[in-house]
This record gives structure tokens, C-alpha cells and sequence, in this order.
């Protein structure tokens, strides 16, 4: 078993375990403190630890990072106490000569125990990406931003150097810069008065040149971001009771799914029924209302129609026509006939239904039957 796959047990079975809220609180605080900060450093050691029973790459903090040291050393002094009933864990940030560690000119006394991967020895600058809390192990995960330069660092001994010389030899310099002075000025009387007949000279920025190669950088940057970020997904992330409990969720909402579509079909057809049925029903009722609107809206505008047609002839025809044609038309009309008022009395008819048993009366021959007679005839 490699040394990755045991990490990746470990921090596995620290995911497993249940973790107080005292804990989760402390290493939420640390990873806030100290994720996204960049120092420089030195690493120049490799060493094996007992406790994590690897080896351990060391990182000298750089002088200038006096507030990185005591961040680091105020976390460590707070981890210690919340795990002091657990000796077994292993912080790594140290203080001072550990384990025979002698402090440098150059560096700070505090250390940083980490994994690094396929990194020389060397001055970089680092970035702290998260803090990890394993098992037996308290460990800072960096990232290598880049290197510091040979270059700069000897261009700055030489401006040093070359500031010490000026200061040295400035009492030699004074006495020379007022003939030089002079000199130059004859010297350049010609070119300014050159350049003054040309015109003013004007200075182009400088352009920054952007080429292939640093999208191809970009793109490798944003590539080993993904596999870091992936890394430390599934390191963390993915585990036996993650995944359980993943799938006894998506089997409770597939279930819940399934069971909700049941009733929500079984009310759509309730309510389709009934609606159906309601519909028809006012269908039913409404129908001869409709019709009677609709009729009666057609006697309107046909009325209206009439109307305007009745006003545009008695208007319009009619004043065309002259004398005689108004006369002629009048007697080509027939005469009304006034028709008499006439009553219509009520008829009555009324049909008797005699069931005597007596015979009928019987009466002499002579004569028409009377009104009366007629009736009861």
C-alpha cells in the first residue's frame, strides 16, 4: 500500500467519525484563517516523522513573514490545547531546534511539516490552499506559485554594491559634473535647435505582447486548478456513509416521485371528469340563452339598418322628385279605406253533459224552436 492510499484511509476514516461542534468550529476558524495566503519560503529538508510514520517535507518560513509566523504559531498553540487529551496527533508547524533543525540567517524558527510532489529544493513562493485534519495528523496543504529567481536577488547586490561606490566616490563626481555639464550643453545646442525645426517627437507607449504560449500557460493553470480541486473532492468528499447516504436519498426521492405522480394522475382524472360533467350541464343551460341574445342583437342592427334606409329615402329620395312627380306618385297611390271598428264578441261554447234518466220533454211541432230550445237541443 502506498503512501497516497493510506492518506486517502485516513482522511476517509476521519470523515466517518462523528466530530463534536467544539471541532468543527475550530477547524472551520483555521481553514478560514489561513486558506488563500501566499509567503515565501525555503525548502530544503525531508525528513521521516514517527508519528505519521512518513516523511515530511519542510518549509522555512522567510524573514519577512513575521505575521504569517504568528498566525501560525497562535493556531498551533489552539490546536494543542483542544487535542492535548489526544498525544497521538501530529501538528504540523514546529517552533524552534525540532528534531535537530538548526534556524538559519535567513529564516524565521518556525516550520512547516508537508507533502509536497516532485518539487526541488529551492526558494518559492507558496500559497496555502486548506488545512487538513486527518487521524493522527494536523497538516497544511500548499501549492508552489512559482520560484524566486538567482537573477533578482543578484541584481540587488549590485544596486547595493553600485549605491556604495556612488556614496564613496560622490566628493570625485562633484567636481566633474560642472565641466560635463558644460560640455554637453554646447554640445546639444545644434541637436535641439535641429529639433525644434523638425517638430515635436512623439513617444509610443509600449505595447505588451501576448503570444501563443501564454494562453497555453493559462490553460495549464487552469488544469492543474481542476485536478486539485478534484483531488481534494474525492479525498474529502466521497466516502462509504456519503455514499450511502446518497443513495438512500435518491432512492426516497424516486419513491416520493413515483407516489406523487399516482395521485396527482388519479386527481387530474377526478377533476377532468367533473369538469367535463359541469361543463356539459352549463352548455346545456346556456345554450338558448345564447341563441336569444344573439337574436335579439340581430333585430337591433337589423331594425337599425331599416331605420337608416326608411330616413334616407323619405330624406334624400323624396327631394330629388319634383312638383309633378310628388303629385303623380300621390295619385298612382290607391285610396285607404277606412275600415269600420268592429267588436268581436266573446263566443261561448258550452257543452252540457246530461245524464238524467227521465225522458226528454216533449213538445209540439208547430213553429221554429226558440233560442232557448236551440241551445239545449
Amino acid at each position: 500500500m502506498t503512501e497516497q492510499e493510506a492518506m486517502l484511509q485516513q482522511s476517509s476514516g476521519i470523515a466517518s467519525t462523528y466530530m463534536t461542534p467544539q471541532e468543527e468550529a475550530l477547524q472551520a476558524l483555521c481553514k478560514k484563517l489561513l486558506k488563500s495566503r501566499f509567503f515565501r519560503g525555503y525548502y530544503e529538508e525531508r525528513r521521516f516523522v514517527d508519528t505519521v510514520a512518513g516523511y515530511r517535507d519542510i518549509i522555512d518560513l522567510h524573514r519577512g513573514e513575521r505575521d504569517l509566523e504568528l498566525l501560525l504559531l497562535d493556531i498551533r498553540s489552539k490546536l494543542q490545547i483542544f487535542y492535548q487529551n489526544s498525544p497521538q496527533v501530529w501538528i504540523g508547524i514546529t517552533h524552534g531546534a525540532f528534531m535537530g533543525i538548526t534556524p538559519k540567517t535567513k529564516t524565521l524558527d518556525t516550520h512547516i511539516w508537508v507533502q509536497l510532489q516532485e518539487v526541488a529544493f529551492g526558494h518559492y513562493w507558496f500559497s496555502i490552499k486548506s488545512i487538513r485534519f486527518r487521524k493522527n495528523e494536523v497538516i497544511l496543504k500548499l501549492n508552489v506559485v512559482r520560484n524566486v529567481e538567482a537573477d533578482s536577488l543578484i541584481e540587488r547586490t549590485q544596486i547595493s554594491k553600485s549605491t556604495l561606490m556612488y556614496a564613496k566616490d560622490d566628493s570625485k563626481t562633484k567636481q566633474t559634473l560642472t565641466t560635463d555639464n558644460s560640455i554637453n550643453a554646447l554640445n546639444n545646442a545644434t541637436k535641439l535647435s535641429d529639433d525644434m525645426m523638425s517638430g515635436p517627437t512623439v513617444i509610443q507607449p509600449e505595447v505588451l505582447q501576448i503570444g501563443y504560449e501564454d494562453f497555453v500557460n493559462i490553460v495549464r493553470n487552469w488544469g492543474t486548478t481542476i485536478k486539485h480541486k478534484v483531488y481534494d473532492f474525492m479525498s474529502n468528499d466521497i466516502n462509504k456513509d456519503n455514499i450511502k447516504d446518497f443513495l438512500q436519498f435518491l432512492g426516497l426521492v424516486v419513491i416520493s416521485l413515483l407516489t406523487g405522480s399516482f395521485v396527482a394522475i388519479k386527481y387530474l382524472g377526478t377533476f377532468a371528469l367533473r369538469f367535463m360533467f359541469e361543463f356539459t350541464r352549463f352548455m346545456h343551460v346556456m345554450t338558448p340563452i345564447i341563441l336569444k341574445i344573439i337574436e335579439a342583437i340581430n333585430k337591433i342592427v337589423g331594425g337599425f339598418y331599416i331605420l337608416l334606409a326608411m330616413i334616407w329615402k323619405d330624406a334624400f329620395m323624396k327631394r330629388r322628385m319634383t312638383a309633378t312627380q310628388q303629385l303623380q306618385d300621390f295619385n298612382v297611390q290607391p285610396p285607404r279605406e277606412l275600415k269600420a271598428i268592429e267588436y268581436n264578441r266573446q263566443k261561448y261554447e258550452i257543452d252540457f253533459e246530461y245524464n238524467i234518466r227521465q225522458p226528454p220533454v216533449m213538445r209540439p211541432s208547430i213553429g221554429p224552436f226558440t233560442e232557448f230550445e236551440r241551445k239545449f237541443q
